[in-house]
C-alpha cells in the first residue's frame, strides 16, 4: 500500500487554500530477490488472473495520464476529473478493482500504467542515478511465474518499459525543482506571487480539487500555446510539459534575483 506525503509549506500565505505537489513512498513486501541489476537472472511470465489488478493504488505519472487518456479520447483535464483520485491515483471500483479491469481483463492494456508494466520488479533511483531492482511478493492467489529464465534488461524490453522508465525519472527531476523552489516562495509571509493555476482548480469534480500541475495540457496551454498543445503524442507532449514548467520557474528564480539586487 503506498503512502501519500504532501509537501505542505510551513507558513502558508492565507490566500492558499491547498498546496497539492505529492511524493509517493511505496513499501511492498520484498522477496530475497533483491539489488537486481538489469544484468541479473529474471523473468516473469503472466498468468492473465488479474490479481494484481485488485487492491491497489496505482500511481500516474502526467505522461502515464496522457497516454490513457488518449487512449480513451479525452483531454487530461477530463481524464483527470473523472478517473483519478485528485490526479495521483487511479480510482478504482467499490470492490477494490482497478477502475479498467473488465470481463476480458485490462480494457487499457497498450497504455497501461508504469507499476503495471513493471510488476512484481520494483525500481529503485538513488540520488547518483544508479537503479536497483527489487522481486516483490506476489499477490495472493498469482497465477504468476517467477523464474531466472531471463535477465530484468530482457523483461524491461518486453514490457515496453523505456519511455515510462524516462518519463518517471524525468518528471522525479521535475517534482524535486518544484518542491525546492515552490516551497522557498510560499512559505514567505504575504501574498504569493504564483500564479492560481499553479495549485488546484475546483472544476465540478465532487471528490475535490486535483493538482494543475500535473494536468499535462492545463499546463501546456497556458505556458506554451495552442501550437504545443495541437500534438496528439503524449510522449511529444511530456517534453513541452516540463519545459513549460521550467520555463515558469526560470521566470520565478529570475523574479527572485530581481528582487534581492532590489534590497
Amino acid at each position: 500500500m503506498g503512502r501519500l506525503f504532501p509537501l505542505t509549506p510551513k507558513a502558508p500565505p492565507a490566500n492558499i487554500a491547498s498546496y497539492h505537489i505529492f511524493v509517493v513512498a511505496y513499501m511492498p513486501k520484498q522477496t530475497d530477490m533483491q539489488n537486481l541489476a538489469r544484468s541479473s537472472p529474471f523473468s516473469f511470465v503472466c498468468g492473465r488472473c488479474s490479481s494484481c489488478c485488485t487492491n491497489k493504488k496505482i500511481q500516474v505519472n502526467p505522461y502515464e495520464i496522457g497516454r490513457l487518456a488518449t487512449h480513451c479520447s479525452l483531454t487530461t483535464t477530463k481524464f483527470i476529473q473523472l478517473n483519478t483520485e485528485k490526479g495521483v491515483y487511479l480510482q478504482r471500483h467499490n470492490n477494490g478493482t482497478c477502475l479498467f479491469l473488465g470481463k476480458d481483463g485490462c480494457e487499457v492494456h497498450p497504455n497501461r500504467p508504469l507499476v503495471c508494466r513493471l510488476y512484481p520488479l520494483c525500481r529503485y533511483v538513488s540520488s547518483d542515478g544508479s537503479e536497483s531492482f527489487t522481486v516483490t511478493e506476489l499477490m495472493p492467489n498469482c497465477q504468476g511465474l517467477v523464474s531466472q529464465g531471463g535477465t530484468v534488461a530482457t523483461f524491461l524490453f518486453s514490457q515496453d518499459l523505456a519511455p515510462y522508465l524516462q518519463a518517471a525519472d524525468l518528471y522525479l527531476g521535475l517534482f524535486t525543482r518544484l518542491a525546492e523552489a515552490l516551497s522557498k516562495e510560499i512559505s514567505q509571509e504575504g501574498s504569493s506571487s504564483l500564479p492560481d493555476w499553479v495549485f488546484v482548480s475546483p472544476g465540478d469534480d465532487p471528490k475535490g480539487p486535483f493538482p494543475n500541475l500535473l494536468d499535462m495540457d492545463q499546463v501546456i496551454g497556458k505556458g506554451m500555446g495552442r501550437r504545443a498543445l495541437a500534438s496528439s503524442d503524449p510522449y511529444k507532449k511530456m517534453f513541452f510539459h516540463i519545459k513549460a514548467i521550467d520555463k515558469w520557474l526560470g521566470a520565478l528564480k529570475e523574479g527572485d534575483h530581481e528582487e534581492r539586487n532590489k534590497r
